[in-house]
């Protein structure tokens, strides 16, 4: 009997990423959300370059009227910002997306 060689569907990026969930969510990657952790960055201001089709993400350490919390898991594989109502008002689809980022 022969055997059957399938192909990972899921990869471990080793580089900054970012997922926006169906539900409304942003999810940093365990690179960006330890990085952001180190950097006791707890709350972030979401951003929007229109003519560019991009969003951005300006982590603080201090609340601000404007942010969003970040919300850390337990072991840092991954940090979530609610954004719904930011994704909302760019017309976002409903529908989930995996985005490579950048870190400036």
């Amino acid at each position: 009997m022969a055997y059957t060689v399938y192909e990972r569907k899921v990869w471990r990026k080793s580089s900054a990423a970012v997922s926006i969930t169906c539900g409304g969510r942003i999810y940093l990657n365990a690179v960006m959300a330890r990085l952001f952790h180190e950097n006791g960055f707890n709350w972030a201001l979401l951003l929007e370059d229109a003519a560019q089709r991009k969003i951005a993400v300006r982590p603080l350490t201090r609340s601000d009227k404007r942010a969003y919390r970040i919300c850390y898991s337990a072991r840092l594989s991954q940090a979530g910002i609610h954004a719904k109502s930011f994704l909302l008002l760019l017309g976002w689809d409903r529908r989930g997306y995996q985005l490579d980022a950048r870190w400036d």
